[in-house]
């Protein structure tokens, strides 16, 4: 169920839309050329033009935008409403899942008793083996909250987490420089031995390492 204020807020993001729109001075900077409107690119004539007498909701900022076009004025999150009995609410609580995995079959069961029905669970792609992609690192600990949830009736939202830190399976490394590297400095002087385990392209600082 999308509440009132939803509502109330795509209506005053149609009427703000509508005032720029019709502003002749929108989107102009110095020494740049005029906005084009909805009119002047093809295919995209039919955008509604009445202000706040238009439903917030029309079929036609989804049906208008063809493939491979890309429109700031036509938003296809606007072409539906579903409105949902006000039954429904309590089967949509829902909370992100961060527990340790000793803890996660007592927490899925204290959430199920207190009316939750999905767990948001983030899972890394540094999680994955290095060595052996069909693999996660810490496996036994992943099916230990999916375990729990699936016990408790919490139905799991997957997010597949990508960190800058750590964006995918990466293999950790020591390696040895042979001085100090000063404040500021982009380069490092490594071993003869770490400089033979570096892989160009590859190989990089852990951020995390330096507080980062």
């Amino acid at each position: 169920m999308r509440p009132v204020y939803w509502i109330a807020a795509a209506a005053a993001i149609a009427v703000a839309v509508t005032l720029l729109l019709s502003s002749p001075t929108h989107d102009r900077r110095p020494g740049s050329s005029p906005a084009r409107s909805p009119q002047a690119l093809p295919g995209l004539a039919r955008i509604p033009q009445c202000g706040a007498e238009c439903d917030p909701i029309d079929a036609r900022f989804l049906a208008d935008l063809t493939l491979g076009r890309v429109s700031f004025w036509i938003q296809p999150w606007r072409a539906y409403l579903d409105t949902w009995p006000a039954g429904r609410l309590p089967s949509a609580l829902g909370i992100n899942f961060n527990v340790k995995p000793a803890m996660a079959a007592a927490v899925a069961r204290l959430l199920h008793g207190a009316g939750f029905r999905h767990a948001r669970v983030a899972v890394g792609w540094d999680t994955i083996s290095y060595a052996d992609p069909g693999t996660f690192t810490h496996e036994p600990q992943i099916r230990a909250k999916f375990a729990a949830l699936h016990s408790n009736g919490l139905r799991p939202l997957i997010v597949l987490g990508s960190s800058s830190g750590v964006p995918c399976p990466a293999r950790k490394v020591n390696l040895e420089t042979v001085s100090p590297a000063a404040a500021g400095a982009t380069t490092v002087v490594l071993s003869g031995a770490s400089a033979a385990r570096v892989v160009p392209g590859q190989s990089g600082f852990n951020p995390g390492a330096f507080g980062a």
